[in-house]
């Protein structure tokens, strides 16, 4: 398996695509197996490269917009699709929160079965422990850079905060882990409105940013430890799924070492909509005077609550 630790193209959605099928097709050439026009050019590269992905990007869907990854297998298919489900900080500025159904963040492949959460997601004791009950064997954990702790911000968004964070992870749930970071150029940097005076007092050590890593079940590092931050690489580990069983030997929090009878998690994992429908005419009461053009509800019969959708325009005509 392969974790990337590269730069997007800031601002750049079609540089960006062609940069991930540049990373798809080095990936395949290594021997890692693993609805938009944009998103399409990406499945025909994992149907081309014979690869599964995880990939991130931001979600709009009508006028809002979500933090979503999706993945797709090796014939190009969307296997699994999941938005974050509480943005953090001034990411709910711009993003919406997910629905329930985001929880259902664990799918079967050929290599096992693949979850993932991003960022901080991974501080959400409940959320992790959630998708540790769903049994994952490989998560995917996707972060934004990730710089050394100066200080004043928060420790838990610094490279050391983040990687203790994926470190625990694993140990708590008995899973693979491939994180996988952004790298941040100065001139990337600039290009998405960073000045150098602002750059000149902010935390941001261009450049820099990666911290790419594959951790083992138990916790343990197994690849990237001595990865430069400025270094733009597919990290790549063969891992074995017996080193599962042997860590949940020890520890299976949601097996042999956890106590359903003294603490258990309700989860509301439906898609909850904004707009519920309902029989409107349960009470045979009198429907609206349909308007010239506009679509209307029909009902089917009086006995049923299932509705057609038809056009006025055609029933005006037929009375």
């Amino acid at each position: 398996m392969a974790a990337v630790q590269a730069e997007p193209v800031w601002g750049d959605l079609q540089g960006s695509v062609r940069k991930t099928v540049a990373l798809i097709e080095e990936a395949a050439s290594k021997g890692i197996k693993t609805d938009s026009e944009e998103m399409n050019t990406i499945r025909r590269a994992c149907a081309a490269n014979d690869i599964w992905v995880l990939v991130g990007y931001a979600e709009k869907k009508g006028s809002s917009m979500w933090m979503s990854t999706s993945w797709i297998n090796n014939q190009g298919e969307v296997v699994g699709h999941r938005r974050k489900l509480q943005p953090t900080g001034v990411e709910r500025v711009i993003f919406g929160n997910a629905s329930g159904d985001t929880v259902n963040n664990v799918i079967e492949s050929p290599f096992g079965r693949l979850g993932s959460l991003q960022c901080w997601e991974h501080a959400q004791p409940l959320l992790k422990y959630h998708t540790a009950s769903l049994h994952e064997q490989i998560h995917a954990a996707s972060w934004p850079c990730l710089f050394p702790h100066m200080g004043p911000e928060h420790s838990g968004m610094s490279k050391e905060g983040t990687l203790a964070l994926n470190q625990a992870y694993s140990m708590e749930t008995g899973a693979f882990s491939l994180v996988a970071t952004c790298v941040m150029t100065e001139a990337g940097a600039k290009s998405m409105g960073f000045t150098p005076e602002m750059l000149a007092v902010s935390f941001l050590a261009l450049p820099g940013g990666g911290a790419s890593r594959i951790i083992g079940p138990d916790g343990r590092v197994l690849a990237g430890a001595d990865l430069p931050g400025d270094t733009e690489t597919l990290l790549t580990y063969d891992i074995d799924l017996a080193e599962i069983e042997v860590a949940k030997q020890l520890m299976d929090c949601v097996g042999h070492y956890s106590r359903p009878d003294v603490f258990r998690l309700q989860v509301a994992n439906q898609h909850n909509a904004p707009v519920h429908y309902h029989s409107i005419n349960s009470k045979n009461l009198p429907l609206p005077a349909p308007i010239q053009g506009f679509p209307t509800l029909v009902q089917k019969s009086s006995t049923e609550s299932s509705f057609d959708l038809v056009d006025a325009t055609s029933l005006m005509a037929d009375a």
